[in-house]
């Protein structure tokens, strides 16, 4: 970790899953609307009987279709959601969030200039230093030690500085990561101003745990390296895996060696961390990503799809004859294990 933040490679934080559902709402009368308020708070059971929060990170405003029945289909996030707040002092520059498992690409962040200013500015997150100036209200992100994320400013040459009495306050998701992927039933925990019934139009998906060690040994000098333009296929590659949080893998070959050859083309193939392929939507973020000028030569995308390979395992097992265990408790273990691994 302390050699990829030398080398200025932006760790990937664990991503919060996302799932969309439809509130359909029993209402007495005919109100002109329904909020479901930001960070409205609901719940959901994996096959182990284990909870997971959910949040919205928007609010929502629920109008009549023309035969007055009031539909809606909102998008929650899993996740718990945080606020920690700093009064500057003693030229402090570098600050800890103090959890666990947080998505920094859902952080707000703010500063005002002391604890009696009533103004709070909101600095958004530096990707391109490069276009930073003195004045730019702009934070940068790295991890720290035990995978706890850190925050910083600029030095007023780079990016506007902080100093002693302004108060920052930080407000953030923690998620289960990976963990709350593939979740269908959801409880709404909180009020609202009329009873609903869930549906879920999309289950939980894209949830990821922080970048691995093994990952991080991968990409950050393939991200140096491509220096943030795309000449080869593995730059290609960097960049995608650098900016698009909900791809968990991906593989680029230059289309004169595929089969059959495609010449001048960059051969794109990759997967969610759900394991899903990637929708039109995705795929059309990731096209953004190339179409500016970091291209040299007239390379273009061309995707493959990926195959997936469902593996029906036969075990055989070997247990201990002497245990106290049924053969519903042995099988229960195994299931589980398997799922784990899985």
């Amino acid at each position: 970790v302390r050699k990829a933040k030398m080398m200025n490679y932006r760790i990937q934080s664990a991503n919060a899953a996302t799932a969309t559902l439809r509130l359909t709402f029993n209402v007495s009368g005919y109100p002109a609307q329904i909020i479901i308020p930001k960070y409205t708070k609901f719940n959901a059971q994996d096959i182990n009987g284990n909870n997971f929060n959910f949040i919205t990170t928007q609010t929502y405003y629920c109008i009549p279709d023309s035969d007055y029945n009031y539909i809606i289909d909102i998008e929650v996030v899993q996740g718990e959601l945080l606020e920690y707040t700093w009064v500057v002092s003693n030229d402090q520059t570098i600050f800890t969030i103090p959890n666990k498992g947080v998505d920094t690409r859902r952080m707000h962040v703010q500063v005002k200039q002391s604890d009696s200013d009533l103004n709070w500015v909101t600095y958004t997150e530096s990707e391109n230093i490069i276009d930073n100036t003195e004045t730019s209200t702009v934070y940068y992100v790295q991890e720290g030690a035990g995978e706890l994320f850190e925050i910083y400013f600029g030095d007023n040459k780079v990016g506007k500085a902080i100093s002693n009495g302004n108060v920052l306050k930080v407000t953030y998701i923690t998620t289960d990561g990976l963990s709350g992927n593939n979740l269908t039933i959801f409880n709404l925990l909180d009020t609202l101003d009329y009873p609903c019934e869930i549906k879920t139009i999309m289950p939980s998906a894209n949830g990821k745990n922080i970048e691995s060690i093994s990952s991080i040994k991968r990409y950050a000098p393939l991200v140096r390296n491509a220096q943030n333009r795309a000449v080869n296929a593995s730059d290609f590659e960097a960049i995608i895996k650098e900016k698009i949080s909900q791809i968990d893998s991906v593989a680029t070959w230059g289309g004169e060696e595929n089969n059959p050859p495609i010449y001048g083309k960059i051969c794109i193939s990759a997967i969610t961390s759900s394991n899903y392929e990637l929708s039109d939507t995705l795929k059309e973020k990731v096209n953004k990503l190339f179409n500016s000028n970091n291209i040299i030569g007239s390379k273009q995308l061309y995707w493959v799809e990926p195959q997936i390979i469902n593996i029906i395992p036969n075990l055989q097992v070997y247990y201990d004859s002497t245990t106290p265990l049924s053969q519903s408790d042995l099988e229960l273990i195994l299931r589980y294990g398997i799922n784990v691994y899985n």
